[in-house]
């Protein structure tokens, strides 16, 4: 077996084996064989620079699964959180910020691939199914035809990390963007806990895909993500009120992990990587290897399709609307 070399690529071979640490053709078999499918992409990261303390820009220890920003580099993101005022600046920062895998594990909207970290597999989540009180709503743009799902619910892991998810063609581009009630630095911690999702396809993301340009579309949809979660948020404390059904928003965290479990769990399977709904309380934890063959439901094969969503045209709000929709 032998590399594939042509005029064009001449050069950039070269270039690889004398500044790379791959020093050999061998060397190069030897990374796309140890890539586990039939198509892939393996990623080497070296020559990493040291701090003036001679420790890593990047903390490799703390998990050896993992790549971590250290901890000098958290406190910095908190300063600059209280800084400019964040409602989050008093709570911990979320993990995205400062690990590598758990920014990988939601950074799809719905994964169609895996990713192995330093020799382990992430576990990627579905963030729409993995919330409690799910809502349904749908935004449509005065400047674009589309008819966009927007996913409202409650987090079941930390309700001081809450805000909007906002992806852009199944890639996350902002997480936790405050809209609406959850601007308000009252104390009566409004829209706390409160998770939004939204595919913005219609919106352009900034160069280095961690930011939308800041633009008059960007702007009114920020302000009608807004309106709509002030009224999932008021249909929350409605029926907090009438039923006392929400009263697990203020139980402690273990009691909210146990609650997170009541609805169906979502696993992908490793080799058609659909995803497929198993029963609750099925698993106790989620297996970090399965596949169909391991569904309790035996009408489900690799060869089935994945449940489909509902399609643009059937999206109603799925709770009552104070506001004229938007």
């Amino acid at each position: 077996q032998s590399l594939v070399v042509t005029e064009d690529s001449e050069a950039s071979l070269a270039a690889i084996l004398q500044h790379s640490l791959i020093t050999t053709q061998e060397q190069i078999h030897s990374h796309f064989d140890s890539i586990l499918s039939k198509k892939g992409t393996k990623i080497l990261i070296w020559n990493i620079r040291r701090a003036k303390d001679g420790k890593p820009e990047v903390d490799f220890e703390t998990d050896v699964s993992d790549f971590r920003l250290p901890e000098v580099h958290n406190d910095e993101l908190k300063k600059c959180l209280r800084t400019f005022g964040s409602p989050r600046a008093k709570h911990d920062v979320p993990d995205i910020h400062y690990s590598l895998k758990a920014y990988l594990s939601i950074l799809y909207l719905k994964p169609r691939t895996q990713i192995i970290l330093r020799g382990q597999k992430i576990p990627v989540k579905l963030v729409s199914k993995r919330l409690k009180h799910i809502e349904h709503d749908v935004y449509k743009p005065h400047f674009s035809k589309e008819r966009v799902k927007v996913t409202f619910g409650l987090n079941p892991k930390n309700k001081d990390q809450y805000g909007i998810m906002m992806y852009h063609r199944n890639r996350l581009i902002k997480a936790y963007e405050k809209v609406g009630c959850q601007l308000k630095a009252s104390g009566q911690r409004a829209g706390v806990g409160v998770i939004g999702i939204i595919e913005c396809n219609f919106l352009k993301p900034a160069h280095n895909k961690q930011d939308f340009e800041y633009t008059k579309e960007y702007r009114l949809t920020l302000g009608a993500l807004g309106l709509k979660l002030n009224d999932y948020w008021r249909e929350v404390e409605e029926k907090k009120a009438r039923e006392r059904e929400f009263q697990a928003v203020e139980r402690d965290e273990n009691v909210d992990k146990l609650d997170a479990e009541e609805g169906p769990m979502w696993l992908q399977c490793e080799d058609c990587l659909k995803w497929r709904k198993v029963p609750a309380n099925y698993y106790i934890v989620a297996p970090e290897s399965w596949n169909c063959s391991l569904n309790p439901n035996l009408n489900y094969s690799c060869s089935l399709p994945e449940e489909a969503e509902d399609s643009d045209e059937l999206l109603t709000p799925s709770y009552h609307k104070k506001h004229k929709k938007q």
